[in-house]
């Protein structure tokens, strides 16, 4: 089977479940996988995150198409992205016109003319976009008739689909019509119930979680980790919808406790929340260790004891789907502690797996939190509990074939 992946940069540093997803794609026998990046690839980064695939691109095993020349060889930025925004438009002009009076926004129809570029003279089983403004593009590049007549599946992953913004009606209807989607995989069962709302039909959407590689994530039993203060953490984008703020304001809610609470991530809500664990008195038990690898984090994870997902419903819709953070936090034997946003009960099982409390409830965290530290001596059960669903769910093998399978229905529409 010939698969072709879809994204707009590549990697990100943030979505390390594309790498993952890919990687256990190409370990299935007889599936070759193309990536088509249309807007900038970082190789150095690729190097960094996914080694194993570097490798595979250098040899020629692995596929990599992205535009390779003038402006569009620097590195990503505000500035460079406008530059290759125009640039995209001087090669496509007329395309880009005609795709913007049909109703395409210009982020959406300036990727959609490098796909078509990029894709012209290759053919495909399937087209997988990542996210839905993603599938948009290639959609709209469907409109040139030489491109791209395999089926196009789109995988929804979360802000895609939550946030009113990400695709408009008009982008709706092209990916709900002939020239659009086969079919829709999505990481929750919120998340299909979102994309029914708009418009798709049910049976054309399933569920596929994303993966993760269970057999690379050592389970370390709590018991295991050192005596001390109690050490939690938080991983992803400083962003509104992780809740960080909210961790650091249940935190300084827990009496006489000895705790750190370290902080992997970067984002927009940096100098906002070093501020606020300042005013919270909170600086001695806070660490911000900034961006880290995937390896680095799974280290991270495995020397602490609670995971904290606190995600809320940003004000402009966005969300999240499961955060595949949780599920490594569940494999390697940190205790979760979630609020019931989107797909995270689907994931934690309050008592069994893990612990959630009320989304956007301050008073409710802090009420779980103590719960979580009270049952001390039941975290080894729960642990072991929690990786035994990851492994059942969630292994990125049984994703894979999963997602070959949905790939070879779509193929006999």
């Amino acid at each position: 089977m010939d698969i072709a992946i879809v994204v707009k940069v590549f990697p990100i540093l943030s979505e390390s479940f594309v790498l993952r997803m890919i990687e256990s794609l190409c370990d299935e026998e007889g599936v070759k996988v193309t990536i088509y990046a249309t807007d900038f690839v970082d190789l150095e980064l690729l190097r960094k995150l996914a080694p194993r695939l570097a490798e595979e691109v250098s040899r020629g095993n692995l596929k990599l198409r992205y535009p390779k020349s003038g402006v569009f060889r620097v590195k990503k930025g505000p500035l460079t992205r406008l530059v290759r925004a125009g640039a995209n438009f001087l090669v496509s002009p007329l395309f880009v016109t005609q795709l913007l009076i049909r109703g395409i926004r210009v982020r959406q129809a300036l990727p959609a003319a490098s796909f078509r570029r990029l894709h012209r003279g290759m053919t495909h089983d399937v087209i997988h976009a990542q996210f839905l403004p993603v599938a948009v593009s290639v959609a709209a590049a469907r409109l040139h008739k030489a491109t791209c007549p395999a089926p196009l599946i789109s995988y929804v992953r979360g802000f895609d689909i939550s946030k009113p913004t990400a695709v408009s009606e008009r982008e709706m209807a092209l990916l709900l019509g002939p020239l659009g989607l086969a079919s829709v995989t999505c990481v929750s069962r919120s998340l299909a119930r979102m994309i029914e709302a708009r418009g798709m039909p049910a049976e054309r959407v399933e569920v596929i979680y994303s993966g993760i590689p269970i057999s690379r994530l050592a389970f370390r039993p709590p018991s295991s980790r050192p005596s001390g203060p109690i050490r939690f953490i938080q991983v992803g984008r400083l962003v509104r919808k992780k809740g960080f703020d909210l961790s650091l304001k249940a935190l300084s809610m827990l009496k006489d406790m000895d705790f750190e609470f370290l902080i992997v991530g970067q984002g927009e809500l940096e100098s906002e929340l070093r501020n606020m664990a300042i005013e919270l008195g909170l600086t001695s038990h806070v660490h911000f260790a900034g961006p880290l690898s995937h390896d680095e984090t799974v280290n991270a994870i495995s020397n602490s004891d609670v995971m904290l997902i606190p995600s809320v419903t940003a004000a402009d819709g966005d969300s999240e789907g499961i955060p595949n953070v949780a599920k490594e936090a569940m494999a390697l034997g940190a205790i979760c502690i979630g609020s019931s946003h989107s797909g995270i009960p689907e994931l934690l099982d309050h008592g069994r797996t893990g612990f959630i409390f009320d989304e956007g409830n301050l008073s409710d965290f802090v009420e779980k939190l103590n719960e979580t530290i009270s049952r001390r001596p039941s975290w080894d059960r729960i642990a072991l509990a929690a990786r035994k669903f990851v492994e059942e769910e969630f292994d990125a093998t049984v994703i894979s074939r999963k997602l070959i399978s949905h790939y070879r229905r779509q193929q006999g529409h």
